[in-house]
């Protein structure tokens, strides 16, 4: 009797073992989300679009779909749905594929610039509040075009396009500076900081083509956001300003007019510091400070001019100094008439004059559109190449 009873409690032992995690998955019954766009379609209601790797299930409604060409097999089914609301759009994605929709790998949200016009804090609080949501997902806005466009577009490098489209990003920051990444809790937070306004990087359709494909596409400037709401852009070079003051860039590339002959000399930046800071004039209205240091190379002469000898090599450093200057210069002034603190001005009085922004903060964004600043550039050159002229052919 003992002995069946043991049996018996063992049977029962494994079985609790064996049933799995009370919250566990069927993959078989589910679908991972890998990247979404939101539209506003013309009847007002909003157009969700996912890409999900394939197989999908035979005989449902495609949209569309990316990756692979030709007659081959898709990587990748591309399926829409709408909605009055973010969330049942979102629903009726469930209902349309009979599968369970799991965004916890989404790597990507594309958004349209109208619903950024109308204002992201719907999408914000849509994304929140959804389970699983991966909220460092990358997050692009599209101009000029639907987010449905860009999700049906196809890659000749990856077998799923968001991925392309998502490496595409960092290669642009990271080597020509003139885009910047973004991740959506990184926005949400931003969104949320006193005196500080986000940025966010754009993808435009360059070249129409059928089928349309990545390299058709151009992921250049920024989005400049103010209140959670879209109010304008930035473009290449003054993308490429914000990202030296905000230490986010690692390469930037300068062509510089050497005023000795006719041709240009390369300066690659390879480092920045740069210092932020808020003064108060005698009438307690701001002025910014910017204070930068740029170190770099001289990558490349064009004319054979001996830029190693000490008083053309300073000014040369001097009229890079200048063309940076001016570019920021520019990109401030841009937000200003932006009225969009993309620089986080109003944050550093939030942070180091708590008293004073009180004062100030319902009045911020007129008082950042009119506030004095000075800019400050110095260079320094570590090296200026391998070579020390240009080879000249004789």
């Amino acid at each position: 009797m003992g002995k069946s009873l043991r049996r018996i409690g063992l049977v029962l032992v494994c079985n609790l073992l064996l049933t799995g995690c009370w919250d566990n998955i069927d993959v078989s019954e589910s679908h991972y989300v890998t990247a979404m766009g939101i539209d506003r379609a013309p009847d007002g209601l909003y157009e969700l679009t996912f890409e999900f790797p394939t197989p999908i299930l035979t005989g449902q409604n495609k949209e569309g779909s990316g990756g692979g060409g030709g007659g081959e097999q898709k990587s990748v089914a591309v399926v829409t749905t709408k909605g009055d609301t973010l969330y049942t759009a979102a629903r009726n994605i469930v209902e349309k594929l009979a599968r369970k929709v799991i965004p916890s790998k989404m790597e990507l949200l594309i958004i349209n610039e109208q619903v950024a016009r109308d204002g992201l804090m719907e999408v914000f609080d849509f994304m929140e509040r959804q389970q699983d949501t991966n909220m460092v997902a990358n997050i692009l806005l599209v101009k000029g075009a639907t987010a449905k466009e860009i999700m049906q577009v196809e890659s000749l490098q990856e077998k799923i396009p968001s991925q392309h489209l998502m490496k595409s990003i960092k290669v642009n920051q990271d080597n020509l500076g003139t885009s910047k990444e973004a991740r959506v809790i990184d926005i949400i937070k931003e969104v949320g900081l006193p005196g500080r306004d986000p940025l966010l990087p754009v993808i435009e359709i360059e070249q129409r083509a059928e089928p349309l494909k990545v390299k058709d596409l151009g992921i250049t400037g920024s989005a400049v956001l103010k209140d959670g709401k879209l109010v304008g852009y930035l473009d290449g070079v003054q993308t490429k300003s914000w990202l030296l003051i905000e230490h986010k860039g690692k390469i930037s590339l300068y062509s510089v007019p050497l005023a000795e002959a006719e041709g240009n000399a390369v300066f690659e930046v390879i480092s920045t510091k740069a210092t932020k800071k808020v003064e108060f004039l005698h009438d307690d209205k701001p002025k910014f400070i910017i204070e930068l240091k740029v170190v770099g190379n001289i990558g490349e002469s064009q004319v054979s001019i001996d830029l190693t000898q000490p008083e053309r090599l300073t000014s040369f450093k001097a009229q890079v100094a200048q063309i940076i200057r001016k570019e920021i210069e520019n990109t401030l002034l841009t937000s200003q008439q932006y009225q969009s603190d993309i620089f986080g001005f109003g944050s550093l009085i939030y942070k180091k004059h708590l008293t004073q922004w009180r004062k100030m903060q319902d009045n911020w964004a007129e008082l950042y559109s009119k506030a004095p600043y000075e800019i400050e550039v110095t260079v320094q050159v570590k090296r200026s190449g391998y070579t020390r002229k240009s080879i000249e052919v004789k």
